[in-house]
């Protein structure tokens, strides 16, 4: 389901006149992500390059979560060690990824458990 877009809020914005009226120029759009929905996964990336998530264009946001202490690179389906973002060697660690297409990752050795929470509208 869509995000929705709100009324408009009335704001101040500094610089402004302070008594003068609320209109579309000092106005925030307000959106509700509560209708935003989520999907959480577990991965096991290993030395070949491995699918975290599929392309969503309604995607918001995307986190890689490390649950293992291997170094993890992620990209795309081409992705290597020596080409991908470095997520750190740290369970906890995290990547945010700005993308709505589809992200791979690749270790140098071994496998690592990885966690994908993609939130999307």
């Amino acid at each position: 389901m869509p995000a929705q877009t709100r009324d408009a809020l009335p704001v101040t914005l500094l610089g402004l006149d302070a008594n003068a009226a609320a209109s579309s120029t000092n106005s925030i759009p307000v959106r509700d992500y509560a209708s935003t929905s989520q999907s959480a996964t577990a991965v096991s990336v290993g030395t070949t390059a491995t699918l975290l998530c599929n392309a969503r264009t309604t995607r918001t946001s995307l986190q890689i979560i490390n649950n293992s202490t291997t170094v993890v690179y992620v990209g795309t389906s081409a992705v290597t060690t020596a080409t991908g973002a470095v997520l750190a060697g740290a369970v906890g660690a995290v990547l945010n990824v700005p993308v709505r297409s589809a992200l791979y990752a690749i270790v140098a050795s071994g496998t690592a458990d990885v966690r994908v929470l993609d939130i999307f509208e």
